[in-house]
């Protein structure tokens, strides 16, 4: 039902802890594919070496990010399909829980989940004034989304609101097909505006949930 792609560049030492911790999820429901946009070979001989059964697509010597996005958002046969990034840790049961939350609301354009900020060591990284090491607080288990202009507030909230991390996100394949990310509407904010976009076809749930 899903594919887990891992977008990777430059980083072959964080990409190795992100597909570990991948492999490690809690069910195997799931494809996954490593697609390498690094400007050199160091990640590409470490998958030959250590994860040879895995699927691995280069993009040497590099394309810009957003027209990796797109190229990986066009290639996705599969229901769902989640946007990794190499210096980020998938816990144990998010695959489990992404499509557990598919299951109670199919229709959702988005699911993303909440998360822990951490270091290059891995040690948690209090932010803002709570002291709090979650990427966003919420009181509920689940948040849904319906209206933009709330899901856009969530982000301008701060210490107070805070915002789920964009490669926390899994995607309805079908809800969003033909919207791409575009680097060229807000710059370095795009994110924010790509899910404002889709979030025209379908609410977006947040999981209160690492």
């Amino acid at each position: 039902l899903l594919t887990v792609v891992l977008l990777c560049h430059n980083r072959p030492g964080f990409a190795v802890e992100a597909i570990k911790s991948i492999l490690n999820q809690s069910t195997c429901s799931f494809d996954l594919l490593i697609s390498d946009n690094s400007s050199n070979k160091q990640l590409n001989d470490i998958v030959n070496n250590d994860f040879p059964a895995l699927a691995y697509r280069s993009w040497f010597p590099g394309i810009p990010a957003i027209e990796h996005f797109r190229r990986v958002i066009s290639s996705v046969d599969t229901p769902y399909f989640v946007m990794f990034h190499d210096d980020d840790v998938m816990e144990i049961d998010y695959v489990r829980s992404i499509l557990r939350q598919f299951s109670v609301t199919p229709h959702a354009a988005a699911v993303g989940t909440n998360g822990i900020m951490i270091n290059s060591d891995g040690s948690r990284i209090k932010t803002g004034v709570t002291g709090n090491t979650n990427v966003f607080a919420a009181s509920d288990q689940d948040i849904i989304f319906c209206d933009q202009n709330k899901f856009v507030l969530q982000y301008l909230a701060g210490d107070f609101g805070g915002a789920a991390n964009f490669s926390s996100y899994a995607y309805n394949t079908e809800v969003i097909r033909g919207i791409y990310p575009d680097l060229s509407k807000c710059r370095y904010y795009f994110d924010t505006i790509f899910l404002t976009q889709i979030l025209q076809r379908g609410p977006i749930v947040w999981i209160n949930q690492p």
